[in-house]
């Protein structure tokens, strides 16, 4: 007989395992998927710490960029020259004939030629050839100058008259006049 002293190794063991079972599936029942879950939360509140300044920095980027265009839109609205479109050809002719006429300049030729496309604008090119005088000449090339600020001269031929005593000379002007594409809202 054993004495109540005397350690019973099988039913101890049997105690033991059982805790050491009880105990692993503790750990990896319950300690380790909740160490790994609180592990995965700090991951994740520290991404969200980091992906709010990277929100807050883009943020700022887009007032910035808003401000900016505001600012754009409001010289694009004070800008003194308005571009037209160049659908709008036959009244800029008539004009610049009837500036010509109250120039007292015998307008010959008056040919616009096919818009040339530059992305946020056209250049339309307009040969304008006649006789005139000095004072006629310079009057009509004034005019153009201030009614037409959207309008750049190219070229400038002048040559005098075969006839004899004449004071007046032939003369052909190229103008490029700046349009505004003829897709969306006019440009400024």
């Amino acid at each position: 007989m054993k004495s109540r002293n005397q350690f019973d190794w099988r039913v101890e063991g049997v105690f033991v395992v059982a805790w050491a079972v009880l105990g692993a599936a503790t750990y990896f029942g319950g300690v380790a998927p909740e160490a790994r879950a609180r592990r995965a939360a700090v991951a994740d509140m520290a991404l969200i710490a980091v992906q709010e300044r990277e929100l807050e920095t883009i943020r700022a980027k887009v007032r910035d960029t808003r401000r900016g265009l505001e600012q754009a839109e409001k010289a694009r609205e004070q800008a003194p020259v308005r571009l037209r479109r160049a659908s709008e050809i036959n009244e800029r002719l008539a004009r610049i004939s009837g500036i010509g006429e109250s120039a007292g300049v015998k307008i010959d030729q008056l040919e616009p030629e096919k818009p040339a496309p530059f992305g946020r604008y056209a250049v339309v090119p307009i040969r304008i050839s006649g006789i005139a005088g000095y004072a006629g000449l310079a009057g009509l090339i004034r005019r153009l100058h201030i009614e037409f600020p959207d309008t750049a001269a190219r070229g400038f031929k002048l040559s005098a008259l075969q006839e004899a005593g004449s004071a007046n000379g032939r003369f052909t002007i190229d103008l490029a006049w700046y349009t505004a594409p003829e897709t969306g809202q006019p440009a400024r």
